[in-house]
């Protein structure tokens, strides 16, 4: 409870207990016999989604920046206009080594729009969100499915869904399945009413969600299972209408998969057949404990054990297979829709089961926001249960089942999107619980208490990612990072040193072991930077704080030619966005080098960002200052 903001308390659970049973009795998660304006009847169920998404994951509005956000959002690509046709061209320089241009596209708009303000990023995630659940209640009203409006709230607050929403980078997730619920739409038109320009806009719009996420690779299969659900017909002619998106799948999953992802780490990834055959049912199992019982949130999951000489094991598997099997055999007496429920469970879930490689499967088997779009299946037997069974115990029981089961989901809910206020209340309940799993644990929990300047902590958990994972340079960086805010220069050059060991080549590493010579100890050493940062220059011509800092050694070396020409570099690479303290100290390197006027404008843009005195002073200098 220490995690969760100020505003999450017992008021908010009284209102939360005033909306559902003073609106749902009113008959919004049903039919009513009553009949109010048709208008309202339309819109009603819309608004109630949206206002009950809100209550759920309000506290991403406060939510910062968590775990890779700031690795991708601060990635060249989002920053300059050639950066927009870079994502696209140009998948083996893909941010994260993930081609997920459009996604990227996303966020490159925004940058332009809010820099590294976390806020805006939260507020488009947070409307995605919405919006899709908007979409599936459309989708699910459409094909006249009892219990819509309850199956599309739960896919809109289950907590299971609060990753893809308060971590920004997963707006993958979120685009995705945008893309995904239209193509549905799509080839739902189709099948109704056949032609070239319906099936042109379903391959549009698949190709669109591949661009957001490969996930969506598997909308033909899932596409199949509904028509199929429809009307029973396996039938030639829908498998070749269907294969086209497979041609366009493919080649997109290959980019990714065997061109730019990490080669498989053992020990997690090296899996037999057997034990992938056990891993699937365990991950199936997981999910769907998770849907039923969802009150642990953690970034990182210990791995399950898939010891095959443990024939235990091979009951959960076997188990799942039983049930398919039986759902098939029985069809005909209970309808298809279970084993199509099941069916399309399993089919979007199957790239993350295990039989594939996925870039975290190098620490962790599951992680909760993989079931984004497959949870709606389950959702749709209870939605389904709820509306069909309920109404027979007693009047208005399917509204109360409808109460019981989203009054506690929306407060778990909220509880799990307060953890993403920052790495150390996202990080914190993971470390505390599972230490060694992955040693991400450790270093975003260090990350966050370096922020808060927590530093006895912070070096703690750095000191024990280090310990987890000694060949990681990114670790040994952290600690020198600590060990920085706590004075310690020379065990923080050292640390720094062992990280170059590693990645000698690292340019964030350089910057920061530069920086140990540049502006920290009694007397200091610029000359020992200089060389640093001008090797690096030439493989990273284009680095932000490389050409920063190789300004700020040169002025420090005494070199103000050379510092104006660096500081000017840096401020052309973010004209628009700059740090305030660069553009100063290049406008004051002007006005000394006898280039007053030519200062003006970056100390114009300084001053616009801070009212800072010294640069509203050397703004003054550099306008007074007789011209040249």
């Amino acid at each position: 409870e220490e995690f969760l903001p100020r505003s999450i308390g017992p008021h908010l659970f009284f209102w939360s207990l005033v909306f559902f049973f003073g609106i749902m009795p009113a008959g919004m998660l049903t039919e009513n016999t009553t009949q109010p304006p048709l208008l309202f009847r339309k819109t009603a169920p819309y608004l109630f989604l949206i206002v009950l998404a809100l209550l759920a994951l309000y506290p991403v509005f406060t939510a910062n920046f968590v775990w890779e956000d700031e690795t991708v959002l601060g990635s060249p690509q989002l920053h300059s206009a050639t950066g927009l046709a870079d994502i696209w061209l140009k998948p083996g320089q893909s941010i994260l080594l993930d081609y997920m241009p459009l996604t990227y596209t996303t966020h490159w708009v925004e940058y332009q729009l809010w820099g590294m303000k976390p806020l805006g990023y939260h507020v488009v995630n947070l409307l995605l969100h919405i919006t899709n659940a908007l979409l599936l209640l459309y989708l699910l009203r459409r094909i006249s499915m009892p219990g819509a409006l309850l199956i599309a709230a739960l896919f809109a607050v289950h907590p299971m869904q609060v990753s893809s929403v308060a971590w920004i980078v997963q707006r993958k997730d979120l685009l995705y399945t945008f893309f995904y619920f239209l193509a549905f739409l799509a080839w739902m038109r189709f099948n109704e009413k056949q032609s070239w320009q319906r099936y042109l806009l379903v391959l549009v719009l698949f190709t669109l969600s591949m661009l957001s996420k490969r996930m969506a690779i598997t909308f033909p299969v899932a596409a199949f299972i509904y028509s199929w659900w429809r009307d029973g017909l396996i039938t030639k002619q829908r498998i070749l209408q269907l294969l086209p998106c497979l041609l366009i799948a493919f080649p997109l999953a290959y980019i990714v998969n065997f061109t730019l992802s990490e080669p498989a780490t053992p020990p997690l990834v090296v899996l037999s057949i057997p034990q992938k055959f056990i891993l699937v049912g365990r991950n199936l199992f997981y999910y769907v404990g998770k849907l039923l019982w969802p009150s642990e949130h953690v970034p990182f999951y210990p791995p399950c054990s898939l010891n095959v000489r443990q024939p235990l094991l091979c009951l959960f598997p076997i188990t799942v297979l039983a049930a398919l099997l039986a759902l098939w055999k029985f069809r005909r007496r209970i309808g298809r829709g279970p084993i199509a429920a099941a069916a399309f469970y399993i089919a979007t879930l199957l790239p993350v089961l295990g039989v594939a490689y996925w870039c975290l499967m190098g620490r962790t088997y599951v992680q909760d926001h993989y079931q984004y779009v497959s949870s709606i299946a389950a959702f749709m037997l209870v939605g389904y249960g709820v509306s069909v069974f309920a109404p027979r115990l007693f009047c208005h029981a399917d509204k109360c089942f409808a109460a019981a089961l989203l009054l506690p989901l929306v407060l778990v809910a909220q509880q799990h999107t307060a953890l993403y206020q920052d790495c150390e209340t996202l990080f914190t309940p993971n470390f505390a619980k599972y230490p060694t799993v992955a040693p991400e644990i450790a270093h975003n929990l260090a990350v966050g208490l370096l922020r808060h300047k927590k530093l006895p902590q912070a070096l703690y958990a750095a000191d024990y990612a280090v310990r987890l994972k000694e060949d990681d340079a990114q670790h040994w960086q952290l600690k020198g990072d600590v060990l920085m805010e706590l004075h310690q220069l020379k065990e923080a050059r050292a640390a720094y040193e062992k990280g170059l060991q590693i990645t000698p080549h690292d340019e964030n590493l350089i910057n920061n072991y530069a920086s140990t010579y540049i502006f920290y100890g009694d007397s200091p050493n610029p000359e020992s930077a200089i060389p640093l940062l001008l090797d690096a220059l030439s493989r990273h011509p284009r680095d932000f704080r490389l050409n920063a800092n190789l300004g700020f050694a040169y002025k420090v070396a005494g070199k103000k030619i050379e510092a104006a020409e660096y500081f000017g570099k840096a401020v052309a690479l973010n004209p628009a966005r700059c740090n305030p303290e660069i553009l100063y100290q290049y406008g004051t390197l002007l006005i000394e080098t006898g280039q007053a006027q030519k200062a003006i404008a970056p100390l114009r843009q300084a001053c616009a960002q801070i009212n800072d005195p010294r640069y509203v002073s050397a703004l003054r200098q550099a306008e007074t200052a007789p011209s040249k």
